[in-house]
């Protein structure tokens, strides 16, 4: 177990350089499997880096003073210890989620392509920090004297710690070989959490150091089946997900409306000339012909017609008894004096 490593007067944490150096690898190897055909471009994976580097440490600090509540530091070197050591491993991969969602958010790419390609990078830097584990003498397993037995502070333990560092190596060799296989969305996150999230429930069993509880589980344990279901919910999920290795179909361009065939346009014929007689003759047929007879537009009804028709008996009934009865009274005037002559 070594702590620190001292250069002159200066003293180094082995677990955040051990850190440091698996997080170097994991970078290299995030930038190279970028341009195996991941959409996200080198600006985007840069920010998520950063953003997912700072809230997971500090996520992963706040996490650990939950479990394990620190003292009242009394100098800047405890201060310093206090910074340096001490991470809850959970608490940093909540954080790093949680600055990938805000990148997404900005950038408008999806999260989970994110996490598709730093999670088998990411299995390196988790690495790095185990065997950073194993020199700080923290995480450590359970009384053993069998082979690969580790001694930590005089008694021999299972080196978990190394076992988990293997894990993890090998889990990112997998993944990234799934990776290169260009799967749909959301195959590669989840079956790292579904696998890790196994892993850390069983190895959490022959662990023996203090690190909080949740009933009769660990607090590992307990984050442990929250991970697993989203792991598995990822997996089911994935099945109808898209293809980022694949460029979205372009859309058929709008076809061109067909020309409507131009219309033949009759050529212009010259007016047949006019024979003369035959014009007279034809307008002397039209002048011969009678005129056709209109229709009465109306017709008077029987009632006015018949008080018409007796209007004009009465009348003509009355000049006959005028002209009957004129000469008759003009006879009988002239009469008696006619015979008084005689």
């Amino acid at each position: 177990m070594h702590p620190f490593i001292h250069i002159g007067s200066l003293s180094l944490p082995m677990y955040g350089l051990c850190t440091m150096v698996g997080t170097v690898f994991a970078l290299l190897a995030v930038f190279k499997l970028r341009k195996k055909g991941s959409p996200l471009s080198e600006d985007n994976l840069l920010d998520a880096l950063i953003w997912a580097i700072l809230l997971g440490f500090l996520c992963a600090k706040i996490l650990y003073f939950i479990v394990d509540p620190p003292t009242m530091p009394h100098s800047w070197r405890e201060i310093w210890d206090l910074i340096s050591t001490g991470l809850v491993f959970y608490g940093g991969l909540l954080g790093g989620l949680l600055g990938l969602f805000l990148v997404s958010r900005k950038t408008k790419k999806n999260m989970i392509t994110c996490t598709d390609l730093m999670a088998p990078c990411f299995c390196l830097a988790h690495a790095g920090g185990r065997v950073g584990c194993l020199m700080a003498g923290c995480c450590y397993g359970m009384e053993y004297t069998g082979p690969c037995a580790v001694v930590l502070d005089g008694v021999s333990r299972l080196p978990t710690q190394i076992m988990e560092a293997i894990f993890l190596v090998i889990l990112s060799a997998v993944l990234i070989a799934v990776f290169l296989k260009k799967p749909r969305r959301g195959v590669v996150t989840g079956l790292y959490m579904s696998v890790y999230a196994v892993w850390r429930f069983i190895i959490e069993f022959f662990r023996a150091d203090e690190r909080g509880s949740v009933g009769a589980l660990s607090t590992s344990q307990f984050i442990s089946l929250f991970i697993l279901a989203f792991g598995v919910y990822l997996l089911i999920k994935s099945r109808r997900a898209v293809n980022d290795f694949e460029p979205a179909a372009a859309p058929e361009p709008e076809s061109a409306p067909e020309p409507e065939p131009e219309k033949a346009e009759r050529p212009e014929t010259a007016p047949l000339p006019v024979d003369p007689i035959e014009q007279v003759e034809k307008e002397t047929k039209r002048a011969d012909e009678p005129l056709p007879i209109q229709p009465e537009t109306a017709t008077l009804s029987d009632e006015p017609v018949a008080e018409v028709a007796e209007a004009t008996e009465l009348t003509g009934a009355a000049q006959a008894v005028s002209e009957v009865s004129g000469p008759a009274e003009a006879g009988d005037a002239g009469g008696p004096g006619d015979g008084g002559d005689q």
